[in-house]
């Protein structure tokens, strides 16, 4: 399973992101996190140390690999034949085994990175960092107990990348604010325009009311609630309560659904018939 997390910035993503990562490893599962934000929040939670190689900047020569030009939409890539190549990380193909780090037994990470001089000098958008997200998540393949947490960009700007039609499922981080439930409204209504099974959890609860908040503001009720008065770091059971109950909710939303792949292929099928009619 693949898990993207996002929501509005400081609503506690990263700190989701690290709890359900943590979880996970602890329950016996061989966990891949990926940091996606350049703030790189997840990593440092997770104990990184290191500086890169990083996966930022890496976009068009893994576009490459697959034989597109530089000239040629990536749509091409998902709209024509489809590629066999796959990706694994615990059976390193050749870019897993250059950006994917091994932290201990079961535990991985691959991160955007910060801004390169691509971004500082105006030759790409920070977007660029986290591209090859697009190629890498609906071609990656796993294991029945390989689990992927992926730490997005803060806002809406992750969805409207297209990365998500690479999660399984998205988990939308929200607190009990009006900033943050605004954005939540926008992530959740660009997820469904993808197509993206999702789940809202609600972070720094205070009030027993604040669930209804959420449901008012972005149209469907958390599945789980973290207390303010609760540092989700902090190791208590409670944390582990909460991310068993999310994980279970998130597993039921993708039952049936469409895979990562398919959905991808019908995003850019979609991108392709748009620029011929625009």
């Amino acid at each position: 399973m693949v898990i993207g997390v996002l929501g509005k910035g400081g609503s506690g993503k990263s700190t989701v992101a690290t709890v359900l990562v943590q979880h996970l490893h602890q329950a016996g599962k061989t966990v891949l996190a990926i940091d996606a934000d350049h703030n790189m929040d997840l990593a440092y939670n997770l104990g990184y140390v290191g500086e890169g190689p990083y996966m930022g900047g890496t976009f068009l020569s893994l576009r490459n690999t697959f034989g597109l030009h530089d000239t040629e939409p990536t749509e091409t890539l998902f709209t024509g034949t489809i590629p066999s190549e796959r990706f694994s990380f615990t059976l390193p193909d050749w870019y897993s085994q250059e950006y994917v780090h091994q932290l201990k037994s079961r535990l991985h990470l691959m991160m955007s990175g910060p801004q390169n001089e691509q971004v500082l000098y105006g030759a790409h958008c920070s977007h660029s960092l986290a591209a090859p997200l697009k190629i890498y998540l609906p071609l990656l393949e796993l294991g029945a107990d390989e689990v992927v947490v992926v730490d997005e960009k803060a806002s809406v700007d992750a969805v409207s990348t297209g990365i998500p039609t690479g999660f399984d499922v998205a988990v939308v981080v929200v607190e009990p604010r009006i900033h943050s439930l605004r954005a939540g409204k926008q992530i959740i209504d660009t997820l469904r325009w993808y197509d993206v099974p999702h789940v809202v959890v609600l972070n720094k609860q205070k009030h027993d009311d604040d669930g209804f908040l959420v449901a008012q503001a972005c149209g469907q009720s958390p599945i789980c609630a973290f207390p303010m008065s609760l540092d989700p770091l902090s190791g208590h059971q409670k944390v582990s309560t909460l991310c068993a109950q999310l994980l279970c909710e998130a597993q039921r939303q993708i039952e049936g659904g469409s895979s990562r792949l398919s959905r991808t292929i019908e995003k850019y099928k979609r991108n392709a018939a748009w620029q011929t009619t625009a």
